[in-house]
């Protein structure tokens, strides 16, 4: 199988043996309403198959019946496949220190106060990281909830800031130097702060933009109040297009500004990969 960027349809017969494949799903927020499917075999080079599909939306949430109609529709997604891994951009979230993670009672309390449309009905999930100390707390529909648990049998599900603080920690320790990290999508601007001192988490938060002179304005704002100046280390992940006009907006301002270095494991398995959102190109290495 070489890689297909984005067929038609996904039909049950064009990969061989699904139990060989695996399964990540990324379902975008109401203002990125869309489907991304990667589906792919680990040790098999030019192996990906990616297809993103718009979605509709109800008032205030992803509407369920065209995300159903959307799986339905590609008969291979529900294939039997080795893992399914599912990702969901949701912005009731919380960063909660890890002893925390265990008392259901308590993150689902601090959820339901921070967040009114947060109600008894909603998903509530618990993404630990034991490296950072600190788990990932949010909030799923319940429809969507209920719908990704039916077709694809109680799949993992994660907050698209598991795949991304995960990565940019591990890009981190690696590298031996602090920075500031951005994810960027064609309106919202995800920032990650680290403590390099405690190795904690210091600030995680989705910023909504119209425009790059914004989501510029936010990003030197938050690099300036981590390191007092302009001088430190940005790195910017997300949306092709998106991230490379960000950086070239920041190089007016910043000496040290790039995209994050792209995975070669993940760029193996195809190059359609770097046309993902960042957080599913990633999920592979997360797991």
């Amino acid at each position: 199988m070489t890689e297909n960027s984005s067929p038609d349809i996904l039909t049950a017969d064009m990969i061989a043996d699904p139990k060989t494949y695996c399964l990540d799903v990324c379902i975008g927020s109401i203002q990125n309403p869309v489907a991304d499917f990667a589906i792919y075999s680990p040790d098999v080079p030019n192996s990906l198959i990616y297809k993103s599909i718009p979605l509709k939306t109800d008032e205030d949430s992803i509407n369920v019946e065209s995300l159903s109609e959307a799986i339905y529709n590609n008969p291979l997604l529900l294939s039997d496949f080795h893992r399914i891994s599912v990702i969901v951009r949701s912005s009731h979230y919380m960063i909660v220190p890890l002893p925390l993670a265990d008392d259901s009672e308590m993150i689902e309390k601090l959820l339901r106060d921070r967040f009114s449309k947060v109600n008894d009905e909603t998903a509530i999930i618990v993404n630990k990281l034991p490296k950072l100390h600190a788990a990932i707390v949010f909030g799923v529909e319940p429809g969507v909830f209920n719908l990704l648990n039916r077709l694809f049998d109680n799949p993992p599900i994660y907050s698209h800031f598991y795949p991304l603080l995960t990565y940019f920690n591990d890009l981190r320790e690696s590298g031996n130097y602090e920075a500031t990290f951005f994810n960027v999508t064609p309106n919202a601007l995800d920032v990650v702060l680290f403590k390099n001192e405690t190795n904690t988490l210091d600030t995680v938060r989705i910023i909504p933009f119209r425009s790059i002179n914004d989501a510029a304005y936010y990003a030197i704002s938050y690099q300036t109040m981590t390191s007092g100046n302009l001088q430190g280390n940005i790195l910017i992940s997300g949306s092709r297009d998106t991230r490379m006009q960000l950086v070239n907006r920041l190089k007016e301002f910043v000496d040290t500004v790039m995209p994050v270095v792209f995975p070669s494991q993940i760029f193996k398995l195809g190059r359609v990969a770097m046309t993902m959102p960042f957080e599913l190109a990633v999920m592979p290495l997360c797991e």
